[in-house]
């Protein structure tokens, strides 16, 4: 399997399954995030089955290869602040 089609299916299967898992969104305060959280918790579960064990890493890795899946994945700040904020649940 090829790494986007990778992507992709993991992408599909939390986002189906997000809602029934999540009764309550996640992240309550602020402005509507960019990223859905889906695509956060896909960037984490990707980034760590190819071995990135940083937060660093994981958004160097999907800002330099996959803007085109993640358009919205923004700086590195903005990434750490929406995993704090699930952290916080």
């Amino acid at each position: 399997m090829l790494i986007d089609d990778f992507i992709i299916n993991i992408f599909c299967l939390i986002d189906d399954e997000y809602d029934v898992i999540i009764k309550n969104r996640l992240r309550i305060s602020g402005p509507n995030p960019k990223l859905k959280d889906s695509e956060v918790i896909t960037m984490e579960i990707v980034g760590e089955f190819l071995g990135m064990d940083t937060d660093t890493s994981i958004h160097s890795y999907f800002k330099r290869h996959w803007t085109d899946f993640f358009p919205a994945i923004g700086d590195h700040g903005r990434l750490i602040k929406i995993k704090s904020d699930f952290r916080d649940k």
